[in-house]
């Protein structure tokens, strides 16, 4: 349309303000305000309340392909944003705006999410026919068994896995250099005895002190250090032994 011919008169969408400022206010990706708007026009811009949308219809509307229109439902949907009710037959999917902001739900980055909406085209060759924008053409004639006519994929916003936390590292020695964790700590007491394991704690404390070194494990360097002096498990020497020995 010309510009000139943008004008009010030639047809306008009556919108709340304080649904276009919550709505501008709110996170959502780029495809899932292309969709909101897209829904938007086709319901208040003809004072409705719903309207039956396809994928087709949507796609040609924003140029999106399907695959991307159905993450951004599935968005909009979680977000409750908008409201879908599932198709019937041949008759599409109905889509409603949640005009009470109150009610959406902000989403963290870190939540995947895997609730599906109704799709109601048959695109399992592909995102169906290129729309006239030639949008998705790469994506034609590819197997894509996700989206079915008829089928509904129901799901759940899954919660996002925390993260194993690491186990403490405590210090020990004078120099306070050499790092433990507790399990480490009561494996080499086990295997060695409290008197032998502290020498060689003082050992690689204070090696790390006069050569300014670090390592990065230190329950492994105490176990070599063990294995270069002939230290195992058994060993009966005394600490003043193990010491005569090192300074030899």
């Amino acid at each position: 349309m010309p510009m000139a011919e943008i004008q009010k008169e030639n047809g306008y969408v009556a919108i709340a303000n304080d649904l276009l400022e919550a709505l501008y206010r709110f996170a959502l990706t780029r495809n899932e305000y292309k969709v909101m708007l897209c829904v938007i026009r086709h319901t208040y811009g003809y004072n409705k309340k719903e309207h039956p949308m396809s994928l087709t219809f949507i796609a040609n509307d924003t140029g999106l392909v399907k695959e991307r229109i159905c993450e951004a439902l599935n968005g909009l949907k979680v977000k409750k944003l908008l409201s879908v009710t599932p198709a019937k037959g041949v008759q599409p999917q109905i889509l409603s705006v949640q005009k009470d902001p109150e009610k959406w739900i902000r989403v963290t980055e870190n939540v995947t999410v895997t609730e599906n909406v109704t799709v109601t085209e048959n695109v399992i060759n592909g995102y169906g026919k290129r729309n006239p924008k030639g949008y998705g053409k790469r994506n034609q004639g590819k197997t894509n068994n996700k989206y079915k006519e008829g089928k509904t994929e129901s799901g759940a916003v899954e919660p996002p896995t925390p993260p194993t936390p690491k186990p403490v590292r405590h210090k020990h020695g004078e120099y306070k250099h050499v790092l433990l964790t507790d399990a480490q700590y009561n494996k080499l007491l086990s295997d060695y005895g409290s008197e032998k394991l502290e020498v060689y704690i003082r050992k690689v404390d204070e090696y790390c002190q006069q050569h300014g070194k670090t390592y990065a494990d230190c329950n492994l360097t105490i176990r070599n250090w063990m294995r270069r002096d002939e230290v195992d498990k058994n060993d009966t020497r005394t600490e003043t032994e193990v010491n005569d020995e090192w300074q030899t």
